[in-house]
C-alpha cells in the first residue's frame, strides 16, 4: 500500500547550544541536511523553556523519518566532537585575579582510584 502524499510537521526541543551548532552559517548546514533527505528542517525563531529552541521537520511521514535519522546522527557527531574536560582545576579571571575552582571530574577520578586500590595487608589479616 502506497503512502499518501500528505505533508505534516514534527517539532522537537533542542538545547540552545545544539541549535547554534546546527544553525551555523545562517542555517546552511541544517538546510543541506534536510535537502539530503528531501525534508524541510528549520529552527523556530523563539526561545522556549529555559535554553531550548524548537526544531521543525516538515514533509511526508517517510521524509520526516529519514530526516530524524540523519539529524540524530549529525547531533551525535556534534556531541562526540565536544572536548571532554580532564582538568584538575578551572581558572577564570575575576576582575584582575585568577580564581581556581576544583574540578568535579578530578575529584571523581580520585574517589574511583581510592575504591580500586587493594586493601593494605594488615587489614586483610583481621
Amino acid at each position: 500500500m502506497a503512502e499518501s502524499k500528505s505533508y505534516t510537521k514534527t517539532f522537537m526541543l533542542v538545547s540552545s547550544d545544539m541549535a547554534q551548532n546546527l544553525n551555523a552559517r545562517s542555517g546552511v548546514e541544517l538546510k543541506e541536511l534536510g535537502r539530503s533527505v528531501n525534508c524541510l528542517m528549520y529552527l523556530v525563531d523563539a526561545h522556549v523553556y529555559k535554553d531550548c529552541r524548537i526544531l521543525c521537520l516538515s514533509g511526508s511521514l517517510s521524509e520526516i523519518d529519514a530526516g530524524l535519522r540523519v539529524l540524530v546522527a549529525c547531533m551525535q557527531k556534534l556531541l562526540r566532537a565536544k572536548t571532554k574536560p580532564t582538568f584538575e582545576t578551572v581558572m577564570y579571571m575575576h576582575d584582575k585575579s585568577v580564581v581556581h575552582i576544583k574540578s568535579d571530574f578530578a575529584e571523581r577520578g580520585r574517589q574511583r582510584q581510592g575504591r580500586l586500590q587493594p586493601a593494605p595487608p594488615s587489614a586483610s589479616r583481621l
